[in-house]
């Protein structure tokens, strides 16, 4: 009983003891060491051993959840790379990690004792440069250590060491610069066991990855499922070797065994390797897993053989030399075949040997011994080597096969997806230099058999993509007979493809031969001659085209070294098309004649010619149908050179020779020039400008028959548009028309220059006549805005019918409305600027200008108006008045033609008129009476809203001192108007 009470009573104590203990612990964690306080203690301590840098926000001290040792918690750090690496992308990032150490041996030795490092979905990134330095070397050697043995506070640390690390659900990358290849995981794991004694370190390695890419920027990623290792190794400081003692890389159910060492060299960045792999599974089926869903269903399998795998590596690695590697692979009495299927690949085997040595290159081989696959549907043997792998290899191979589609998919489970069926004869012997190929030596190419395909029919239902075929023969021979050389033809009838209602197309019967041929010294070329019976395509909805019985003709020359590789074609088609929705080009009895020069990897220069009888193109934005009859055009890269080549567009035809150069920049909108001289019976303006115009405009094109419809010239859209020359055009063309409509203006007989330049069009010095006049003409087309286009010219007109100023320059009819009160010839000149509407036509009211008009012997056609003027004046009312002389200057103002005193002799008068006319017909007239029979001088005033409503009445002269010889009268004339009218004559170039 009272053993009893004395264990009770211990009890107590213990408890008691317990509980004052977790009250302290508690009471120094959340209230003397505070993470505020620990924070930067443990990053100092951290920071010590690192070349690199640890950062964290938080780090917090704790014990219950770490029992019985306490522990670090960390929340939103970062391990950062030497400073002095060139790359500084975090080493590694997480949101919380969690430590746990040995606090009495720190208290006591000041000995850090890892026990165990935990990091839940960290981000790490791991490089090796092409130097072999690394991101990770970031602990400090020994010496600075001793050279750094305390802390600026004293601590002295003893000895660092850690027993676990644990990486869970993490994303790594890892890049090397020695191979290039970059490796990406997803879903890391990593179980780090580390036991360190006075010799080495002892690790324990346990890793499961989800997937993992490798690949080369910008190659695409090679991707493998579920992979991971099971390693026992152990590390000698003393000769910083490490050993395999257990080493297992597994994918899926496949186990690479290793045994070997690894020796570091970190001084000379070298690392030794000497490692023997061996493959191990279970089952060939194994193997048959990892061959993607895409081109194997993964139905129930059953599968017989053995497959053997050993790899051996040895040797330096380092950023001037690989170890060398030595594989060996059998396969012996394999089989294979599905639950529920008939088919069934009743023999397997093959034997591949290899050595890679990058040390001896010329030793380097790779062999593939009686490779044989017998099954439903398939019979498959094939054999070879590659020689000199590093080097310039030499492939030789030889392949004999048979493959039943149709068989196949019935015997073996492909994807649903997938449909086959048709058959595949191949018979190729082949041995030849890699090189040749690179350097296109096709003269030492040894070649010969047959690939045949009939009846063959493919479709991916998922991917949306189908090919069939009724025939294609290709045959390899060294031909004696007529080509002396190595040559091929091929045979191809009813074939189509299409893929994903993206791109469909189809031809009807090709054949043809390619040979190589040799000429004096320049190394052996391809020649080939096809023949095209009918070929279809379409892409993308929109992009349409057709070739019907075609010939070509073509020559590869290889690169030598002073000429660049070069393809010499010729072409002769009996049509052509290709077009864009409803645009398109039409092609007939084409001819071409095309070189193309290899100036870079991507970018050939074409030069030639094409010929044909008859094109015709056309968009909606156009209206009409560009036409081109026979003719032949040359070029060079994007340089045209045309000579007499016929355009019909519309009402026009016209002729061109000359240059156009940089074509291209149409498409790109850089620079295009050209220099063409232009003939033509009828150019309408009208039409060529609402090219840019953008109207559009409907086109049937049947493409069942591949004809097109042509739409009635009348039931197009006659409506015409202001339009914006683009800027990226330089054009000079020098004209010679005989007809030119522009606006409302009909033109004729018209030669001089046109310039289009910086968005302008220009005609400089163009003559040209109309019914009513002769003219020359200078005229800059402006339209920085779509809706405005402007327009300054001058227009000079000899012998022009006064009644008909208005037939030249329409505006002139509003502006001008009493020319039609003249009969007979005149003189008349106009300078301005205009502002055009979207007929073309010029707005009245935005005209800015001047003009004079010089006439002799004309008349004035009797009227209401000038019969009362005859009543006032008291002079012969006729038919017909003649007038001796008209001198008038004018200018255009806001919406005012002013018209200065101008001299007028009538019948016995001499009478001088001026006034403003108004662009609503409204006027306001002064004639002063400068002789009559009448001794006195008087004046007129006439106003009123149209001719045939208006107002006369007596007032004095006003202009009676414009038109006198003598200087004391000049002088009392108003000398504004007078220098204004003797600068519009100069202007005008009136002498």
């Amino acid at each position: 009983m009272k053993v009893k009470k004395w264990i009770r009573k211990c009890l107590q104590i213990l408890l008691a003891l317990v509980l004052l203990c977790s009250l302290a612990i508690g009471i120094v964690i959340n209230f003397i060491v505070t993470p505020e306080k620990i924070t930067p203690k443990a990053l100092s301590i951290a920071n010590k051993f690192l070349v690199g840098k640890v950062a964290c926000e938080r780090i917090e001290l704790t014990f219950f959840s770490s029992f019985p040792n306490f522990g670090l918690k960390f929340q939103k750090g970062a391990l950062l790379p030497n400073p002095n690496y060139a790359d500084q992308d975090t080493l590694v990032q997480f949101k919380e990690a969690k430590l746990s150490f040995n606090l009495y041996k720190f208290l006591k030795n000041n000995e850090v004792d890892v026990k165990h490092i935990k990091l839940d979905q960290p981000q790490l990134y791991f490089q090796l440069d092409s130097l072999g330095d690394s991101n990770w070397n970031i602990i400090k050697p020994q010496r600075e250590e001793e050279a750094q043995d305390s802390t600026d506070d004293g601590l002295d640390i003893k000895d660092f060491s850690i027993q676990k690390l644990e990486i869970n659900h993490a994303q790594a990358r890892y890049k090397d610069g020695v191979s290039l290849l970059n490796y990406a995981v997803n879903d890391f794991n990593l179980i780090l066991d580390l036991a360190k004694d006075n010799k080495g370190l002892g690790l324990n390695v346990k890793n499961l990855n989800q997937e993992i890419a490798i690949y080369r920027v910008p190659e695409k990623q090679f991707k493998i499922e579920k992979t991971g290792m099971d390693a026992e190794l152990y590390f000698s400081f003393s000769d910083t070797l490490l050993s395999l003692q257990k080493s297992d890389f597994i994918v899926n159910d496949i186990h690479f065994q290793n045994k070997g060492k690894i020796q570091f060299f970190p001084q000379q960045k070298r690392t030794f390797i000497a490692i023997d792999s061996e493959l191990q599974t279970k089952s060939l089926k194994n193997i048959i897993d990892l061959i993607p869903h895409t081109f194997l269903a993964k139905e129930e399998v059953t599968t017989q053989g053995d497959l053997k795998l050993q790899l051996h590596t040895e040797g330096f690695y380092d950023k001037n030399q690989y170890p060398k590697l030595t594989a060996n692979l059998q396969l012996e009495n394999a089989s294979l075949a599905y639950k529920d299927f008939p088919g069934k690949i009743s023999h397997l085997t093959t034997h591949i040997t290899s050595e890679i040595d990058r040390q001896a290159p010329k030793n380097s081989y790779a062999t593939i011994k009686d490779l044989t696959v017998v099954g439903t549907g398939i019979n498959l043997q094939s054999s070879g080597d590659i020689q000199q792998v590093l080097l310039d290899p030499l492939v030789h191979l030889q392949l004999n096969g048979n493959l039943n589609l149709t068989q196949l998919y019935q015997a073996f489970p492909f994807d649903k997806n997938i449909t086959a069926s048709g058959a595949i004869t191949t018979k190729i012997k082949t041995n030849f230099f890699v090189s040749q190929l690179q350097n296109s030596e096709f003269e030492d190419l040894a070649i010969e058999g047959k690939v045949q395909l009939n009846d063959l029919a493919i479709a991916s239902f998922k991917d949306s993509l189908s090919l069939n075929s009724k025939r294609l023969e290709l045959y390899f021979f060294k031909d004696k007979e007529k080509y002396n050389t190595l040559a091929s033809t091929i045979d191809l009838k009813d074939s189509n493809i299409e893929f994903k209602d993206q791109f469909k197309a189809s031809a009807e019967k090709l054949a043809g031969k390619v040979w190589v041929k040799q000429t004096g010294k320049r190394k052996a070329h391809l020649n080939a001659e096809i023949a095209l019976k009918k070929l279809r395509f379409k892409a993308q909805d929109s992009i349409w085209g057709f070739v019907q019985n075609a010939q070509i003709d073509a020559e590869l020359h290889p690169k030598e070294k002073d000429l660049p590789t070069s393809i010499n074609s010729q072409f002769s088609i009996d049509s052509v098309a290709v077009g864009l929705n409803k645009s398109y080009v039409a092609i007939a009895k084409g001819n071409y004649e095309l070189e193309l020069t290899k100036k870079a990897p991507k970018k050939w220069l074409p030069k030639g010619s094409v010929s044909f009888k008859n094109l015709i193109a056309y968009d909606p934005k156009l209206i009409h149908r560009l036409e081109m009859p026979s003719s032949k055009i040359a070029f060079k890269n994007d340089k045209l050179t045309l000579d007499k080549t016929a355009l019909n567009f519309g009402d026009s035809d016209i002729e061109l020779t000359g240059n156009l150069d940089h074509a291209i920049g149409f498409k790109n909108g850089e620079l295009v020039t050209a220099n063409l001289s232009v003939s033509a019976t009828k150019i309408n303006a009208n039409q060529l400008m609402q090219v840019f115009a953008g109207v559009n405009q409907q086109m049937a094109v049947t493409s069942d028959t591949n004809k097109l419809t042509k739409v009635e010239s009348d039931s197009l859209s006659q409506e015409k548009h202001a339009f914006k020359i683009p800027e990226n055009l330089a054009f000079q063309l020098n004209t010679k028309v005989k007809q030119l409509e522009f606006g409302k203006m009909q033109l004729n007989n018209i030669y001089g220059k046109v310039m289009v330049k910086n968005g302008n069009l220009k005609l400089d010095r163009l003559h040209f006549n109309t019914l009513a006049a002769n003219l020359d003409a200078s005229l800059t087309y402006t339209a920085k805005d779509r809706q405005k286009p402007a327009l300054d010219f001058e227009f000079y007109m000899t012998e022009v019918e006064m009644g008909k100023l208005n037939e030249v320059i329409p505006a002139l009819d509003s502006l001008l409305p009493a020319t039609k009160a003249f009969e007979g010839k005149a003189d008349f000149r106009i300078k301005g600027k205009v502002n055009l509407n979207e007929q073309l036509a010029f707005e009245a009211s935005s005209l800015r200008g001047i003009a004079a008009m010089k006439a002799k012997d004309i008349m004035v056609l009797d009227g209401p108006t000038f019969r009362e003027l005859a009543q006032t004046f008291m002079f012969k009312n006729q038919e017909k008045n003649p007038v001796k002389s008209l001198e008038v200057e004018m200018e255009f103002e806001e919406d005012d033609v002013n018209i200065l005193p101008a001299l007028l002799e009538i019948d016995r008068y001499r009478l001088a008129i001026g006034g403003v006319q108004h662009l609503d017909m409204t006027y306001d007239y002064h004639i002063s009476v400068l002789k009559s029979p009448v001794p006195f001088k008087t004046g007129v005033d006439i106003t009123g809203e149209d001719f045939d409503n208006y107002a006369i009445s007596i007032t004095r002269a006003k202009y009676k001192y414009y038109f006198t010889d003598k200087k004391r009268l000049l002088k009392k004339a108003d000398s504004s108007i007078i220098k204004n009218k003797a600068r519009i004559l100069e202007e005008l170039h009136y002498k």
